[in-house]
């Protein structure tokens, strides 16, 4: 009987390491990958895009990030069209502070350039958004939730 109680826990003890080693090798590996989120756009401009952002961590509790977007969305000056824009900023705890940049392909091609100031999570964020461009501007709020 207690071999049999020391096998059990034998095993239970290599499942436990087996799954510690599987998650630190997970971590190591999303640490070099682009998270990939939902960003919608509410406001003068509206749609879901796609974002890539990385993160590299600067300072404790601190990261620089940089990634990009793209996707439809509709402009209340410029109309409906594609939007391919990239992003750069800082994140410090969890405020989110980061300049945008791109194209807009509307009625016209706009240079696009702009600001995106909120808060994120592991797994949500949500903010504001202000946009320059040849029309004029857009500003409204967004939100976004990770995919992977």
């Amino acid at each position: 009987m207690n071999t049999i109680k020391l096998l059990a826990l034998l095993m239970a003890f290599l499942v436990i390491i087996s799954s510690s080693v599987l998650s630190c090798a997970h971590k190591e590996l999303s640490d070099n990958k682009a998270e990939k989120w939902l960003l919608q756009f509410i406001g003068e401009t509206k749609g879901t895009v796609d974002l890539s952002l990385k993160r590299k961590q600067i300072a404790n509790d601190t990261y620089s990030v940089a990634g990009s977007f793209q996707g439809m969305v509709s402009d209340h000056l410029g109309g409906d069209g594609r939007i391919e824009c990239t992003l750069s900023g800082h994140l410090s705890g969890n405020a989110f502070q980061v300049r945008i940049s791109g194209t807009g392909n509307m009625a016209r091609t706009v240079d696009l350039n702009g600001v995106m100031r909120g808060k994120i999570d592991q797994f949500h964020g949500s903010g504001s958004y202000i946009v320059m461009h040849q029309e004029g501007s857009s500003k409204g709020t967004w939100v976004m939730k990770i995919i992977q």
